[in-house]
C-alpha cells in the first residue's frame, strides 16, 4: 500500500494566511517588486519544504489561490474593481511580475516511502 503524504490542512492555511498578510491593504504603500519578491520567498520555502512529497493536488489549489490574491492584489492596488483575470492572465503574472511558479507535477510518479 502506497501512503500519500500531503501538507496537512492547517498548513495550507497557514500558507494562505501568510500571502494574505503580505499583500494585506496597508502594504499597498510599498514598491511592487518588494513585495512580490516577499510573496516569492514565502512561496518559494512553503513549496522547497514540501516538494519532497508527492503534493500536486496541494499545490495545485496553492498554485490557484496565488495566482488570484496576487491578481486581487494588483486590482486593489490600482483602485480597480473586478477580480483582474483579463489584466493579469497567468502568463503576464509570471513573465512580467516574476511570481514565483508552483510546480504542479512532479518530476516522479510516486514516492517510496521506507
Amino acid at each position: 500500500m502506497i501512503a500519500l503524504v500531503e501538507p496537512s490542512r492547517k498548513s495550507e492555511q497557514r500558507f494562505r494566511d501568510e500571502v494574505r498578510s503580505l499583500t494585506a491593504r496597508w502594504t499597498h504603500w510599498s514598491p511592487q517588486h518588494e513585495i512580490v519578491g516577499g510573496v516569492n520567498q514565502y512561496a518559494r520555502g512553503w513549496v522547497n519544504y514540501f516538494h519532497l512529497h508527492n503534493s500536486t493536488r496541494v499545490f495545485t489549489r496553492q498554485r490557484f489561490f496565488l495566482e488570484q490574491r496576487m491578481r486581487k492584489y494588483l486590482q486593489k492596488r490600482r483602485q480597480r474593481r473586478g477580480n483582474g483575470m483579463m489584466q493579469w492572465p497567468a502568463s503576464r503574472l509570471y513573465k512580467e511580475l516574476g511570481l514565483c511558479v508552483i510546480p504542479v507535477h512532479s518530476a516522479y510518479r510516486r514516492v517510496r516511502m521506507p
